[in-house]
């Protein structure tokens, strides 16, 4: 397991960090598996870092971004630096959403589509993630021209830990997430 406090990569809509002591206090003191239907942030699992997990979201691209933490990390790293390297203006925002949503429409699964997720996360207005009916990204710019998008030491530290402990990451409907959950 990871030796630092982990914290979510993107901020999401729901998430859970300032409710985790409240969830961790309320959780079982033991229990066989750890089962979260619904990833998201991951902010409950990056939290309390059960060493055996079944993680599920049924956003591809968000399941996109945990399977290349835990396989391309480094190349996640560099493509987000590389964005990050240059101001950000509104148009450079609306060219990097365009090349994310091609990657989406081509149901492209790779880094730099987790690099780009990570990048627009923080560039997009409020943090959210919202799609239109065809499932492409929506969300306009919020206007912040530099800054890091990540913080590299705790997405290595997500790295590791997804590597070293036992997590599955699948992209299911919630019900099917939940079958065999006794």
């Amino acid at each position: 397991m990871a030796e630092r406090r982990m914290s979510p990569v993107l901020k999401w809509a729901g998430g859970k960090t300032q409710l985790l002591e409240q969830i961790a206090a309320n959780m079982p003191a033991s229990y066989n598996h750890y089962y979260e239907p619904f990833i998201g942030g991951a902010a409950v699992l990056l939290g309390i870092s059960p060493t055996q997990a079944f993680v599920n979201d049924v956003n591809e691209q968000l399941v996109n971004l945990y399977t290349q933490l835990k396989t391309a990390v480094d190349s996640v790293i560099r493509m987000v630096n590389e964005m990050d390297a240059r101001p950000c203006d509104k148009e450079l925002y609306y060219a990097i959403r365009e090349l994310y949503n091609k990657k989406i429409a081509a149901k492209a699964f790779d880094a730099e589509c987790a690099a780009l997720m990570i990048w627009i996360n923080k560039h997009c207005f409020n943090g959210l993630y919202r799609v239109n009916n065809r499932g492409l990204f929506n969300v306009p710019y919020n206007n912040k021209v530099n800054g890091k998008s990540i913080d590299e030491d705790n997405i290595r530290a997500i790295s590791e830990y997804l590597r070293q402990s036992d997590i599955t990451i699948t992209c299911l409907d919630f019900e099917r997430a939940c079958d065999g959950i006794a």
